[in-house]
Formats: C-alpha cells, sequence, structure tokens
C-alpha cells in the first residue's frame, strides 16, 4: 500500500505532517511518497525510517514578488499545480492514499 502527502510547505517545520507520515509507515505498513518545498530537516526518525521518502520541489521563484500581487498570485498557483501535477502523475507510482496539507490561508 502506498500513501502520499503533500505539504505546499517546509516539511520539516510541520509535526502534524510528519507525525502523520511515520503513522502511515509504522502503523498501517504503508510506502510514504512526501511531496514538499525543500527546507527544515525533518526529524531523524522520518530520516532514517526506510518506507517513507521525501521529493522536495522548489519554492516558487522569488521574481514574482516583484510583479503586481494578482498576476504574482496566479503565477505562483499555476508554478504549483504544474510541479504538483509533474510528480504526482508522473514521477511517483500510484497511490491509494493523499493527504494533502494546504497553507491556511486557502480554504
Amino acid at each position: 500500500m502506498r500513501a502520499q502527502i503533500v505539504v505546499l510547505g517546509d516539511f520539516g517545520r510541520s509535526p502534524r505532517m510528519q507525525y502523520h507520515a511515520t503513522s502511515l509507515s509504522q502503523q498501517v505498513g504503508c510506502e510514504v511518497d512526501v511531496i514538499a518545498y525543500e527546507g527544515s530537516k525533518p526529524t531523524d526518525a522520518i530520516m532514517a525510517d526506510p518506507k517513507i521518502h521525501l521529493h522536495l520541489i522548489a519554492s516558487p521563484p522569488a521574481i514574482l514578488q516583484k510583479l503586481p500581487r494578482v498576476l504574482a498570485l496566479f503565477l505562483k498557483i499555476c508554478f504549483q499545480m504544474l510541479q504538483l501535477v509533474a510528480v504526482l502523475f508522473f514521477r511517483l507510482p500510484k497511490a491509494e492514499f493523499l493527504l494533502l496539507q494546504n497553507p491556511p490561508c486557502i480554504p
């Protein structure tokens, strides 16, 4: 069984999502693919678990901050969407479960 965890933020700074990844791996026995932005190092338990695989994606380009806000937000969403489609549909094997943590500003 395989699960994918998508964190649209820094996985290393998200203890709840790290707990979910560890639980899915150890208690359910899933292979877990974590897709997140580069950032802080996750816990040692995550790094040592052979069933948890980190797939880091690049943050949106800094040039977006220099554009008008509405345009920058639209391009950021497009950038994230293209990255996620590439990773989830082309680079990783199909999963039975998908757990998504979105930023608090997106309902």
